[in-house]
């Protein structure tokens, strides 16, 4: 069998598809965190662009999903340079930033070191990660984007060790408890057709993208008063969830649970939520919660994922 496999090329001039920075390539980020938040493991709510710190502007301000930790995002379609360094942790400084991130063309090695350093010298709760953006083509395709992480926390992963040993038995429970949905859901071809599966959490909480970077589906479980819930998280944009309310009575018509729908107006997120009574922790109904995740999880991505597309 002779089998011909296309070429997968880099494209090294990322102008060619963002001609400008601050006009093209800041916008697209925008629009597509999800991409950036899968690659550093992290769920990212945007805030703000060209957020003033100073005299100065912040190319992105995000949030981190679930927790009140301040994104800092500083882009940079050339190689790294210690201008930028600067700014970078100016910019972290004047938001109180807990996760700053930096995104290169190109990495130089003493920046490298210095974001490694950083991370090495600050404390568990901050996160530095140096970043370089890549374009891929496979044969005369469009180009695809690639985030490539140089640098990041070495106590990312430690952190979810000790966290257990410091904070009582809850964390271990649900980093099990999400290690083992992990596994169950591999087994669903649409549910990975769908989503990315990504590090087991260790909160009560797992996001996942449906294509927008204010928007997530997140599976959410209490363990005090025992409920199971799946919503779409509307980070910070009160008009999308009118927008929706408006097609209410469609919405419903196409799910077989009552919708809970929360404005919220006083906090930054709204919800649109499924929820469900069942022991948490209980081994014999394990299997049970996965599959209605998986059901409900697959169910508010086919219905709202049209109008996600649609106000984009």
């Amino acid at each position: 069998m002779d089998i011909q496999l296309a070429d997968l090329k880099r494209e090294y001039d990322l102008r060619t598809v963002w001609p400008n920075e601050a006009y093209d390539f800041t916008p697209w980020l925008e629009n597509n965190l999800n991409l950036l938040g899968e690659a550093i493991g992290v769920d990212l709510c945007f805030r703000e662009r060209e957020s003033a710190v100073g005299k100065f502007s912040l190319d992105i301000l995000a949030s981190e999903e679930g927790t009140d930790n301040t994104v800092v995002i500083e882009n940079q379609l050339e190689s790294s340079n210690h201008t930028h360094l600067g700014q970078l942790l100016t910019y972290a400084a004047g938001k109180s930033a807990k996760i700053i991130v930096w995104i290169v063309k190109q990495a130089r090695e003493e920046h490298r070191r210095a974001m490694e350093w950083l991370n090495e010298h600050t404390d568990d709760e901050t996160a530095f990660f140096l970043v370089e953006v890549e374009l891929w083509r496979i044969g005369d395709s469009a180009p695809a984007v690639h985030f490539n992480i140089l640098e990041q926390p070495n106590n990312w992963a430690k952190q979810v060790k000790n966290i257990s040993a410091t904070e009582g038995q809850l964390q271990s429970r649900l980093l099990n408890y999400w290690t083992d949905f992990n596994e169950y859901a591999q087994s669903n071809k649409k549910f990975i057709e769908y989503f990315k599966l990504k590090k087991p959490p260790v909160r009560t909480w797992y996001t996942f993208s449906i294509g927008a970077s204010r928007y997530s589906l997140s599976l959410n479980v209490n363990t005090q008063t025992n409920e199971q819930r799946v919503e779409l998280y509307i980070s910070d944009d009160q008009e999308f969830f009118e927008y929706l309310e408006k097609h209410r009575e469609n919405i419903q018509a196409q799910i077989d649970m009552q919708l809970e729908w929360m404005a919220l107006p006083n906090k930054k997120a709204s919800r649109v939520r499924l929820q469900r009574n069942i022991p948490i922790f209980d081994e014999t109904k394990k299997v049970d919660q996965f599959n209605w995740f998986i059901k409900y999880t697959i169910l508010l991505y086919d219905v709202f994922k049209p109008y996600v597309e649609q106000w984009k």
